[in-house]
């Protein structure tokens, strides 16, 4: 299990009342322990100090790898098997981040989705979110760039997609189907929480997490849409987004790199698993003033730094860091190693 201590890439934030709302929720529901709460850290601690005093914690971040430590926690704790789809249905307007108050800004569910996967590193850059039009409707699909993510992560945050649309539109949101990469649960319990949540079209063991919508539901009006508001909050956004967090292409990159280096030196796997294509990646990593290949060698360096206090060979060095031949890998360390 991966420690809340390491942090394999300091610049990669989540927005600090997600990852204090989240271990209330846990420590509520038996997923958390005290003696878990006070290892995720001092730097959580102090946050979570500020939130007990009621001070204003909506623009602070937190090292995105508490949120994943959280969720291990939790699958490993709970013994309830639909935690994630509990968590994800229970609409707590107090712990509304920066992000939430724009999403309610907005004049549609359309429009919200827009803003919410656009922008969706203000809440947790690993977490990845693209619309498609299909024949009959909608489709929303959602990942975790981290494989380490449990799948409860996944549950979570489509019903949470579910609960916070109902909860803004003032209707409830009926799907179409419902596709989940996870298999179908052996308690017939656990079937029915899925069915509550998401109703009775739900198919286990695809391909892929998505959600199915009609049209007509995604052009629903939100009832608290204010556009004076929401221009407002998306100048702030901008510049928490500036000052504080990565844009969320390079972070997603990042989160890759960092994962599987070995699979995702490769710009077509990174490609495939961002669902863009080439030209599309090079374009928005331009945008935010870096290049594939620049993060790619960020995150050489960094892995280099660590794996030369190794005992490995320095082909199983090379293997690690993604190269196919060793004569790269060579010059490449000639190059990067620190100077005697």
């Amino acid at each position: 299990m991966t420690s809340a201590k390491h942090k394999p890439n300091p610049c990669i934030t989540a927005s600090a009342i997600a990852v204090i709302d989240l271990a209330n929720e846990l420590i509520q529901r038996a997923g958390l322990t005290s003696e878990e709460l006070i290892e995720l850290g001092p730097e959580f601690m102090a946050v979570y100090k500020q939130w007990q005093q009621q001070d204003s914690i909506q623009e602070q971040r937190l090292d995105e790898q508490l949120i994943k430590q959280l969720w291990q926690w939790a699958e490993k704790n709970s013994e309830q098997a639909d935690l994630g789809l509990a968590i994800g249905s229970k609409v707590n307007p107090a712990a509304k981040g920066i992000l939430a108050n724009w999403l309610a800004q907005c004049e549609s569910l359309a429009d919200a989705f827009e803003v919410f996967s656009q922008h969706i590193h203000l809440l947790n850059p690993n977490e990845l979110w693209q619309k498609e039009n299909t024949e009959h409707g909608i489709k929303l699909s959602c990942q975790f760039l981290d494989a380490d993510y449990p799948s409860i992560a996944i549950d979570r945050s489509l019903a949470a997609m579910m609960a916070w649309g109902s909860y803004y539109t003032g209707t409830v949101l009926r799907l179409q189907k419902l596709c989940l990469q996870r298999p179908k649960p052996s308690s017939q319990k656990s079937c029915e929480a899925y069915h509550r949540v998401f109703g009775s079209n739900i198919v286990f063991s695809q391909s892929e997490n998505a959600l199915y919508l009609d049209k007509s539901t995604f052009q629903q009006k939100i009832q608290s849409a204010n556009p004076y508001l929401k221009t407002l909050i998306a100048k702030q956004a901008e510049q928490l987004s500036v000052s504080k967090t990565e844009h969320s292409w390079k972070q997603a990159l990042q989160i890759l790199l960092q994962g599987d280096l070995q699979e995702f030196c490769h710009i077509e796997r990174a490609c495939q698993k961002l669902q863009l294509s080439r030209s599309s990646l090079y374009r928005r990593l331009k945008e935010e003033s870096c290049s594939f290949s620049e993060l790619l060698e960020e995150e050489r360096i960094r892995r280099l730094q660590q794996l030369s206090q190794s005992e490995l060979s320095p082909s199983e060095i090379s293997s690690l860091l993604g190269f196919s031949d060793i004569t790269s890998y060579y010059r490449f360390k000639r190059k990067h190693s620190p100077k005697e």
